[in-house]
């Protein structure tokens, strides 16, 4: 019976309380933010997501444990990865990021997800289970896809990518989806 909301921001206060993850606004044109409110609508805590530059939140979802996860997209080379993630590092001049969140603010992992050029993540899709799935657009020839994959190889101008993490934040597959010659985005 909670409410969570995701998006973007410029505002460097009335986003993060003190319990929340960042209680600060890293910088840069634009951070991301998560606030979890109750049924009634009361604010129960809300954190900024971002580094020093600009970064934005679009996905979110919940699984059956009540932990709330986050995509998006970052051009930080900073607060955005936990340590021991997947990636921990910023690939590109913008890559995607998936991050995990306790119900109660804290940030349980971050991980960057990108090749050698951009990434976002549209959107993010939790299993009861625990896996996630991000969904979004890169024009990354390479660090996307895993072998046996769907799709191996960056086939347009922007390809979809559709990538598969477990509860832990580790990859499981990732694979590139796009014709030839055109741009394609997985929104949802």
């Amino acid at each position: 019976n909670n409410i969570y909301i995701v998006g973007n921001t410029n505002s460097p206060d009335n986003i993060a309380t003190p319990n929340g993850y960042q209680n600060f606004y890293g910088g840069g044109t634009e951070d991301g933010f998560l606030a979890k409110f109750d049924s009634s609508g009361s604010l129960l805590w809300g954190t900024y997501y971002g580094g020093s530059l600009e970064d934005g939140v679009l996905g979110c979802s919940t699984d059956q444990q009540y932990h709330v996860f986050i995509s998006g997209s970052t051009k930080s080379s900073d607060n955005i990865a936990s340590y021991g993630a997947y990636q921990t590092s910023l690939h590109g001049s913008e890559d995607a990021f998936l991050a995990e969140f306790d119900q109660s603010g804290p940030r349980i992992w971050g991980t960057y997800f990108g090749g050698e050029l951009t990434e976002g993540s549209m959107s993010c899709n939790a299993t009861s289970w625990g896996d996630v799935f991000i969904s979004g657009y890169t024009v990354s020839t390479t660090g996307i896809a895993t072998p046996g994959c769907y799709q191996p190889v960056f086939a347009g101008v922007v390809d979809d990518f559709i990538a598969k993490f477990n509860s832990a934040g580790s990859l499981v597959w990732s694979t590139y989806f796009g014709g030839p010659g055109l741009e394609d985005y997985g929104y949802s």
